[in-house]
C-alpha cells in the first residue's frame, strides 16, 4: 500500500511542477507582450511577517492571523496586503540591484553560528512590475 501511496504522491509533485512551470511560461509571455518584466523573490520570503512601515519582523504570526498589529510602530496590517507591499518592495530591490541575494539567505547567515553553512536551496516565486 506504501509503494502506491508514494507513487500517487510522486504523480502529485509532478503535476504541481508542471503547473508551476506552465504559470511561469505564461507569465513571461504576457510580461513580454505587454512590456514588463517578471522578478522571481524567494518563495520563503517572509513577506506577510515583516511590517511595511519599520520592517519589524513578526515571528510569532501563525497562518490563523488574518490581521496584526506591529509592536514597534503599532500599524495594524491585514495579512495579504501587507505581504502584498512587501513582495512589490523585494521585487523592486531586486530590480535596483540592491536585493539580489534572498532575504532569506540574508537572515539565515547573520543566525548561522560561525564555521556552518546553509545547505539547502530556496525556489523562487514570480511576479511582474510594471506601470
Amino acid at each position: 500500500m506504501s509503494k502506491r501511496n508514494n507513487h500517487q504522491t510522486k504523480k502529485v509533485a509532478d503535476t504541481n511542477m508542471l503547473y508551476e512551470e506552465m504559470l511561469n511560461v505564461m507569465l513571461e509571455y504576457k510580461a513580454n507582450w505587454n512590456d514588463k518584466t517578471v522578478v522571481k523573490i524567494d518563495r520563503f520570503f517572509p513577506s506577510s511577517k515583516i511590517c511595511n512601515v519599520c520592517n519589524y519582523i513578526n515571528q510569532d504570526l501563525t497562518l490563523k492571523d488574518r490581521e496584526w498589529t506591529c509592536p514597534s510602530c503599532n500599524t495594524t496590517h491585514d495579512r495579504d496586503f501587507n505581504a502584498s507591499i512587501n513582495i512589490k518592495k523585494q521585487g523592486l530591490n531586486i530590480l535596483s540591484g540592491s536585493g539580489t541575494e534572498s532575504y532569506v539567505k540574508q537572515k539565515r547567515s547573520k543566525a548561522l553560528p560561525l564555521g556552518e553553512s546553509m545547505t539547502s536551496e530556496a525556489q523562487p516565486i514570480s511576479f511582474a512590475v510594471g506601470g
